[in-house]
């Protein structure tokens, strides 16, 4: 049979990030980073967020009604605005987990050209 990119470009993997004491849940399409998405994303922001489709990275929202205050905690949108609230570190252990995800890391090269 053969293959449909339209249909493998649905493909929506999951992925837990450690990260620190907690664990970032991430729904992500790998199947979407090619020649053609990495030319219309060229930052890491922009990439993150044309891949991932879900995750569960939370935030705490005060809400004013009057003269009374409610903090509520919402899950971050995946977002430009999402993404300007967190840290870097956080940024880069998502960046690191997808890649290493869709490119695993390849074996290294040792003692004069074999690979083990």
């Amino acid at each position: 049979m053969p293959l449909n990119i339209s249909i493998v470009d649905k493909e929506v993997a999951e992925l837990d990030i450690p990260f620190g004491k907690e664990t970032i849940h991430i729904k992500f399409s790998p199947n979407k980073y090619t020649d053609e998405f990495v030319e219309n994303h060229k930052d890491m922001n922009s990439t993150l967020i044309g891949l991932i489709s879900d995750w569960d990275i939370t935030h705490d929202v005060v809400i004013k009604e009057g003269k009374k205050e409610e903090t509520v905690t919402q899950k971050l949108p995946v977002s430009e605005e999402g993404f300007k609230k967190l840290p870097l570190r956080v940024l880069t252990a998502i960046w690191d987990g997808i890649m290493n995800a869709i490119v695993p890391n390849p074996k290294k090269q040792t003692d004069g050209g074999s690979f083990t």
